[in-house]
């Protein structure tokens, strides 16, 4: 149900739309290796309902922080800040 107007969407953005098999993760290479990240500051066995908003922010900082080589080694909060910039 979570796709159910994907062709609304589709056209209102012209553009594709690409769904990946179910169980594939080489399917999605980024948002596998994003998900890699993520799992560097937050292992699977931490209860996420509990951490305080002050260590939340400190993941997303680190993260956001952090050089990627999509980004030609630019960080995402570095990438943002030109988008901004660049729309302003």
């Amino acid at each position: 149900m979570e796709f159910q107007k994907f062709e609304w969407i589709k056209d209102c953005l012209e553009t594709d739309i690409y769904f990946c098999h179910p169980a594939s993760p080489y399917e999605k290479g980024a948002i596998e290796n994003g998900n890699g990240i993520i799992r560097v500051e937050l292992p699977r066995h931490v209860n996420i309902d509990v951490l305080k908003e002050k260590e939340v922010r400190r993941i997303a900082e680190e993260i956001n922080n952090r050089p990627l080589k999509c980004l030609d080694y630019q960080t995402p909060a570095e990438r943002f800040a030109e988008y901004l910039q660049d729309i302003n």
